[in-house]
């Protein structure tokens, strides 16, 4: 999986890319990867290459819970072994059934807040509603293999509430978010909880 998300020019060229295995009976170098259909990893493995201490080490680890999670048997302890295995696929496939098609009308959406359990385990946002769309099945199957039960009920709004106002904060202050200049006005972002 890709460390970090990186923004190309048109004609850049190619670019070497930081990576972590999910694969630690196969770890060796190679120049020749490929690009796999729902290959996001779960959000628990995302989770842990987003702090400052990410290590290949722990997500091997991470990758070795799931394993264990959904009772999967692979020789070499590979995420692809957990993301076949008919538990997983059941499991997911309960959220990404009923959500799947969550935001069809919707022309204007750019992210997701993940909530399960009563707990936010997860935020993705895009630059356009295009991009969004384009990842959303994806991001949904991450985001479902970390769900717990299958409670479709109201979700605490106060609670999403402040998580946004705290999100928010922190990307205005690091320039995630650009007012400029669009049409002679102040382009606005608007964010709405559904």
């Amino acid at each position: 999986m890709v460390t970090s998300d990186v923004v190309l020019l048109p004609h850049s060229g190619k670019l070497d890319l930081a990576v972590y295995c999910v694969e630690q009976g196969r770890w060796q170098g190679d120049e020749d990867f490929k690009i796999q259909e729902s290959s996001l990893p779960p959000n628990d493995i995302r989770r842990v290459t987003a702090v400052p201490d990410a290590s290949q080490e722990k997500v091997w680890d991470q990758v070795k819970v799931n394993l264990d999670i959904f009772a999967v048997s692979s020789p070499s302890a590979a995420l692809n072994d957990v993301k076949m295995n008919s538990n997983f696929l059941q499991k997911v496939g309960q959220y990404t059934d009923r959500l799947a098609k969550s935001f069809e009308d919707e022309q204007h959406v750019i992210g997701v807040v993940a909530v399960s359990g009563g707990e936010i385990i997860g935020c993705d946002l895009f630059a356009t509603p295009g991009l969004f769309a384009k990842h959303y099945d994806n991001l949904l199957q991450s985001y479902a293999a970390e769900a717990q039960g299958d409670d479709f009920g109201a979700t605490d709004e106060h609670m999403v509430n402040k998580y946004w106002q705290k999100t928010l904060g922190v990307m205005e202050q690091e320039g995630f978010l650009f007012h400029g200049e669009d049409r002679g006005g102040k382009r606005r972002v608007h964010f709405s909880m559904n």
